[in-house]
């Protein structure tokens, strides 16, 4: 398989112009060859004719002249015509002497319109006859005229008595002659024809290769750009000086480098990001330990340290936990099973393990979900998804307000909805909450307990199951909706950026 453009196109070059030529001459051969065997077919024809002239009736017999004038303004020196009649018995009444033991095959048209074949003539010649029936000149007719008198040579006056034509022996004449001189005019005429458009071909040839080198210099321009990228930056490819086809591949290349920039950036803050949570708690289960250490203490005060150090613990492994689960979904390695889930006996139970902590805060739930809404979904992901909605709004909700747990069916679609009252919303939030280790002002609350993976986690999960999830946020109101095929109805396209 050819690697190299260059040598593709010079190739591909080489074979359309070669087709094209070769077919032109081809066609120009055929066409010039049967110009010369038509010209050689009417030769040979008025030579026939001419013969057919010294054919005569006479006393109602056959009589032919060819014997007695000869037929050697006929044949060129050494070139012999060959001839046989017949008369309308099929007996055969006159035959060249150069045909030998040979024989002509008796066929014929008309005068008008004789027929012609190819034959092989003694001494295995190639050659062409022609074949005709005519009813021979009668004695009592006038005299021939013009050029057939004068091929006879015999110019005296006949008799002009009427004749009858239906009593009249019809004669076949077939007369032949070689063709090798017309063949070696064709084959002169093939090779020259070959010469010429071989010539052609190899002419293109070496026209098209310098401009063939030109016209692959942008790619080599590009390629030379390509190979000087800095990994650590991958900027565009400039490619303004390409062809509209190789622009379009730089600019899709572009759009390939500009995912890589935004992966690998999204990797060192993440990098950052995940070093960062992590020191957090570290950094505060030291502080514990060490405040613990720095004198004798009763027995409940070490208690109590110890269970800040158990709740620093605990918020570390919810940490990590979130971090495997979103690298599992990454590596497309969970796999949801679907199975029939009642909705609000999830709800419920989700909000259960959130209960105390809400009723710390003064929050309310506002239960707006019909009984024996069922969806088809995974039980194990929807929980994890229902969870971080209930524990995002339970941590974000203004103090003493009212969190609406919502649910519905409509169009094919289960819709959940997650719904608490929020001051002092940042105004980048509806964009970027759903983004990884993203969180609004740690002034609004929750005490910076969060590590901002909650909602990127609810997100991506509700892919995997084949629905969509979208944030909603407007003025001192912020919304979490989750979207589910209902049972029976296929999962959605792609949830990342959808909205209703």
């Amino acid at each position: 398989m050819m690697r190299s453009l260059q040598m593709r196109l010079l190739v591909g070059l080489a074979a359309g112009v070669s087709l094209v030529l070769v077919t032109a001459g081809v066609v120009l051969y055929l066409l010039i060859r049967a110009e010369l065997v038509a010209e050689f077919d009417a030769t040979l024809a008025s030579e026939a004719h001419a013969l057919a002239t010294l054919v005569e009736e006479k006393d109602g017999r056959l009589t032919t002249e060819m014997a007695e004038h000869g037929v050697s303004k006929f044949q060129p020196q050494g070139r012999p015509i060959h001839y046989a009649v017949w008369d309308s018995q099929g007996r055969q009444v006159e035959r060249s002497s150069a045909l030998g033991p040979a024989d002509l095959p008796s066929f014929g048209g008309t005068l008008s319109q004789p027929q012609f074949r190819a034959v092989r003539l003694p001494g295995s010649l190639p050659g062409r006859m022609v074949g005709f029936q005519f009813i021979p000149h009668h004695e009592a007719e006038e005299p021939l005229s013009g050029s057939a008198a004068s091929r006879s040579g015999n110019t005296t006056p006949r008799n002009t008595t009427p004749v009858d034509t239906d009593s009249r022996v019809q004669v076949t004449l077939v007369a032949a002659r070689d063709t090798v001189s017309l063949d070696y005019t064709l084959r002169r005429i093939g090779m020259l024809l070959a010469g010429v458009f071989g010539g052609a071909v190899l002419a293109s040839l070496l026209a098209a290769a310098p401009i063939v080198r030109a016209s692959l210099r942008p790619l080599e321009r590009i390629s030379a750009r390509i190979q000087s990228l800095d990994p650590q930056a991958l900027t565009p490819v400039d490619a303004a000086d390409a062809p509209d086809e190789v622009r379009a591949v730089v600019d899709r290349l572009n759009d390939l480098l500009d995912r890589l920039h935004a992966a690998f950036q999204r990797e060192r803050a993440f990098s950052a990001n995940v070093a960062h949570e992590l020191r957090t708690p570290l950094a505060g289960l030291r502080s514990t330990l060490e405040v613990a250490l720095t004198r004798p203490r009763e027995a409940g005060e070490y208690r109590r340290s110890l269970q800040q150090c158990l709740a620093i613990c605990l918020q570390a492994e919810s940490l990590t936990g979130n971090l495997l689960v979103l690298a599992r979904l990454d590596a497309r390695q969970v796999q949801p099973q679907h199975e029939s889930v009642p909705l609000s006996d999830l709800l419920h139970a989700c909000w259960t393990m959130l209960a105390p902590a809400a009723e710390a805060r003064g929050l309310l739930p506002d239960w707006q979900t019909p009984a024996g809404l069922t969806v088809q979904s995974d039980p194990a992901l929807l929980s994890l998804i229902l969870r971080n909605l209930l524990d995002n709004a339970v941590s974000y909700a203004d103090a003493d307000s009212t969190i609406v747990i919502r649910s519905s069916e409509q169009q094919g679609r289960v819709k959940i909805t997650v719904q608490n009252a929020a001051a002092r919303l940042p105004a980048d939030l509806q964009e970027h909450a759903c983004d990884r280790f993203w969180r609004a002002d740690t002034a609004r609350s929750g005490g910076g307990q969060h590590a901002g993976l909650g909602l990127a986690l609810c997100r991506e999960t509700a892919e995997v199951l084949g629905g969509k999830l979208w944030i909603q946020a407007e003025a001192d109101d912020f919304a979490a909706s989750l979207e589910l095929p209902a049972p029976g109805q296929a999962p959605f396209r792609s949830g990342r950026d959808a909205r209703p």
